[in-house]
C-alpha cells in the first residue's frame, strides 16, 4: 500500500479515536453536572441527630419496590479490593440512556466500625449486603463526602444511615444546611488527624477546590487506605478504556481550575510529587465513573507518570502566563 494511502488511513483512525474521546469527555462533564443536587427540606433533620431506627431502615431496604426494582438498570458491582476495603461500582445514567457509573467505598476502621467514602444510593441487593456487613447500619461510624460536586445521593444516604457522623465540604454544607454536618470539612487537614490510624488524604494544591462553574470537577479529596493499598478518587484522576487516547488521565478541567496567580503551578507540582510518593504504595485505584477500574497489573505508577507527562504543556503555559 502506498505510504500516502497508509497515512490517510492512519489519520482517519486517529480522528475516529479522538472523536470517541471527545464524546466520552462530554459525557463525563454532563455526568458531573447531573451529580448536583438542590437542598431538600426535611423536617426529620434539625439540630438534633435522628435516633437509630433499624426497623425504618429495613423498610427502606426491603419495603415497596422502588425504581431500581421496576426499571432495568446496571447492577451494582461489589468489589473487595483488599483487607477491610470494598468498592461499590454503582449506576449513573445520562438522560436515562448513557451509563457512566459512579462509586462509593466501604472501609473497615481499626476500631471495627466502618466509614463510607462518598454517597451513593445502592440497589436493594447491595443495600442488604451493606446492612449485613455493618450490623444493620449501626456499625457505620461516618460518611465522608469527598467531592464538592458529587451531591446527588447525599440526602438519601443520610436517611438510610441517620446515626452516622456526616462530613463534607463547604459546598455540601451550603447545599444541605438541614443535615447534621460535623464541623470538620473533608478537605481540611484536621480530617487527617481524625482518621490517622486508617486513612490518608490528599488534596490538590494550586487549584480552585470549589470553582464558580460547576462543571469544573477537577478537585476532590483522594482517600488512601494503607491496609488494603486502595486509593479512592473522584474525577481528579479518570480512567477510560479507549484505544489510543484512553488510560489514566487528569480531569480535563485542570486548565480552568489552576489558580491565576504566581506560584500556583509550583504548588500543584509539589502536590504531584506527593501523589507520586503515595502511588508507590497503591495497589488498586478506584476512580469515579466508568464501570471498569484500571487493572491491578502493577503498572499504576507508570500510568500516573504518563498522565503527569500529558499535562506538562498545560502547566508550563500557565506558569508562563501567571508566573512561578
Amino acid at each position: 500500500m502506498p505510504y500516502a494511502a497508509r497515512g490517510k488511513r492512519c489519520a482517519a483512525r486517529i480522528s475516529r479515536a479522538l472523536g470517541a474521546w471527545a464524546f466520552l469527555v462530554r459525557l463525563r462533564f454532563h455526568a458531573s453536572s447531573t451529580c448536583h443536587a438542590k437542598p431538600l427540606a426535611n423536617a426529620r433533620f434539625g439540630t438534633n441527630r435522628p435516633a437509630r431506627d433499624f426497623a425504618a431502615r429495613r423498610e427502606f431496604v426491603s419495603g415497596p419496590p422502588d425504581r431500581d426494582e421496576v426499571e432495568p438498570v446496571m447492577a451494582d458491582e461489589w468489589v473487595e479490593t483488599g483487607p477491610g476495603f470494598w468498592n461499590i461500582r454503582g449506576s449513573l445514567k445520562i438522560a436515562g440512556l448513557f451509563e457512566v457509573g459512579t462509586q462509593m467505598s466501604v472501609v473497615r476502621l481499626s476500631s471495627g466500625r466502618f466509614a463510607l467514602l462518598d454517597s451513593y444510593t445502592p440497589e436493594p441487593a447491595t443495600r442488604r449486603r451493606l446492612l449485613e456487613l455493618t450490623d444493620g447500619g449501626d456499625a457505620i461510624e461516618c460518611i465522608l463526602n469527598l467531592h464538592p460536586f458529587h451531591t446527588l445521593h447525599v440526602t438519601k444516604l443520610v436517611e438510610l444511615f441517620p446515626s452516622a457522623k456526616l462530613y463534607g465540604t463547604d459546598r455540601h454544607t451550603t447545599l444541605f444546611p438541614h443535615l447534621p454536618w460535623e464541623e470538620t470539612r473533608t478537605d481540611r487537614a484536621a480530617l487527617t488527624e481524625l482518621f490517622r490510624d486508617d486513612l490518608k488524604f490528599s488534596v490538590p494544591q494550586g487549584v480552585d477546590f470549589i470553582p464558580e462553574k460547576p462543571r469544573r470537577h477537577f478537585a476532590s479529596v483522594l482517600a488512601f487506605h494503607p491496609a488494603s493499598g486502595t486509593l479512592h478518587v473522584d474525577d481528579t484522576l479518570t480512567w477510560m478504556q479507549v484505544p489510543l487516547v484512553g488510560g489514566l488521565r487528569f480531569h480535563p478541567s485542570l486548565p480552568d481550575v489552576l489558580q491565576q496567580r504566581p506560584g500556583a503551578v509550583r504548588e500543584f507540582r509539589g502536590w504531584l510529587h506527593e501523589l507520586r510518593a503515595l502511588f508507590a504504595d497503591v495497589k488498586t485505584l478506584c476512580p469515579a465513573h466508568m464501570k471498569t477500574p484500571p487493572p491491578n497489573d502493577g503498572q499504576l505508577q507508570r500510568r500516573l507518570d504518563a498522565a503527569i507527562d500529558r499535562i506538562g504543556k498545560v502547566l508550563d503555559r500557565h506558569e508562563r502566563n501567571y508566573g512561578s
